[in-house]
């Protein structure tokens, strides 16, 4: 069983129960993850991994939307993308409320209701909204910096501080999951790849490989799809 709960401010609180071995896609978010006695961070993801099974203890998480995770736990981000660490060795002693909460509700029955107000404080930067929205878009870097009033290096000082990875890795990111949506839902790879902008199919598949952990033609016959 998996399930999630909606905090707000781009903040996800999820359960898992004896689920089976997955292949979680790059989305560019940062996991606070209780396991056992620990409390774990998953950094910035920006490419796949590979999950093993939950019993029926489970795990609990919190997920912190792509330039979210600095307003709640500061942290130096670049330092754990792509990695699982413990979080104390890399969290400040201001992220320890928030640690023990989650130690606290991973035994209740009702974990959000413990967790809501503390994660729901310290709102993101808005900018941080604007230029995913601008990579949605599908803008080029210099396109998003200009819409910003910045330079491009200006733009990447910023993204590494608050999402962990430059802007073109969170475009990479935000474009192979609207092409995992575009081919789940049925349209063919060589159309996804005309919609979103690939320079062909190969490319759409090297992307999608990389970042999804499976090709278009893998996903199109995966029984739980569809």
């Amino acid at each position: 069983m998996y399930a999630e709960v909606q905090l707000g401010m781009g903040r996800t609180l999820w359960r898992s129960r004896q689920v089976a071995p997955s292949t979680i896609p790059a989305d560019g978010c940062v996991d606070l993850i209780v396991s056992g006695d620990r409390v774990l961070l998953c950094g910035p993801q920006t490419r796949w991994i590979a999950a093993g099974a939950s019993d029926s203890t489970g795990l609990l998480g919190i997920r912190l939307a792509p330039g979210t995770a600095s307003a709640l736990v500061p942290m130096d981000l670049p330092a754990v993308r792509d990695s699982i660490v413990d979080a104390e060795d890399v969290l400040s002693r201001s992220a320890i409320p928030l640690c023990e909460a989650l130690l606290r509700a991973r035994d209740s029955s009702d974990p959000a209701a413990g967790l809501s107000p503390l994660a729901s404080s310290d709102a993101p930067e808005s900018w941080v909204t604007q230029i995913r929205q601008h990579a949605i878009a599908g803008a080029s870097a210099r396109e998003a910096a200009t819409a910003m009033s910045w330079s491009e290096r200006t733009l990447r000082r910023h993204m590494l501080a608050s999402f962990g990875y430059g802007y073109a890795a969170l475009r990479r990111i935000v474009r192979a999951r609207r092409a995992h949506r575009l081919i789940a839902g049925g349209t063919p790879p060589t159309q996804t790849a005309t919609i979103l902008g690939y320079s062909g199919q190969a490319h759409l598949t090297r992307e999608f490989t990389a970042l999804i952990g499976m090709t278009p033609g893998e996903l199109i016959h995966d029984p739980r799809n569809g």
